[in-house]
C-alpha cells in the first residue's frame, strides 16, 4: 500500500515535473522569441542611427557652406556698402563744392546784372546830355 502510494506520489511527480518542463520550455521559446524581436529592433535601431548620422554629417557640411557663402556674401556687401559710402562723401563734398560755385557765379550775375543797369543808366544820362548840347548848339546856331 505505501508502495503504491509512493509510486503514485512519484508519478504525479513527474507529472508536473513535466508539466513544468513543458512550461519552462514554452516560455523558454518566447523568450527566444522575444529575444529575436528585440535583436532586429535593435538592427533597426542602429540602421536608423546610422542614417540619421550620415544625414547629420551632410546637413552640417551644408550648413557649413551655407555659412561659408554667407560670410563671402557679407564680406563683399560690407566692402561695396564701405565703397558706396566713401562714394556718398565724394559726391557729398562735390555738391557742396557746386552749391558754392553756384552761389559765386549767382553772386557774380547779380553784381553784372546791377552794373548793366547802371551802365544803362548812365548811357541814358549822357545821351539825354548829348541831345540837349545838341539842341542848345542848333538854338545859338539859329540865333547868329
Amino acid at each position: 500500500n505505501s508502495l503504491a502510494k509512493l509510486l503514485d506520489e512519484i508519478k504525479t511527480s513527474r507529472e508536473v515535473t513535466d508539466s513544468e518542463r513543458l512550461h519552462l520550455l514554452q516560455e523558454k521559446e518566447d523568450l527566444l522569441a522575444a529575444q529575436r524581436k528585440v535583436c532586429a529592433e535593435n538592427e533597426e535601431l542602429l540602421r536608423e542611427k546610422d542614417e540619421t548620422s550620415e544625414n547629420l554629417r551632410l546637413l552640417t557640411q551644408e550648413s557649413l557652406a551655407a555659412q561659408e557663402n554667407f560670410l563671402k556674401e557679407r564680406t563683399a556687401l560690407d566692402q561695396e556698402k564701405e565703397a558706396l559710402s566713401q562714394k556718398l562723401a565724394e559726391l557729398q563734398k562735390e555738391f557742396q563744392d557746386l552749391q558754392q560755385q553756384k552761389q559765386a557765379l549767382e553772386s557774380k550775375t547779380l553784381q553784372q546784372e546791377n552794373e548793366k543797369d547802371s551802365f544803362l543808366k548812365e548811357r541814358e544820362d549822357l545821351m539825354e546830355k548829348h541831345e540837349r548840347e545838341l539842341s542848345e548848339k542848333a538854338a545859338l546856331a539859329l540865333e547868329r
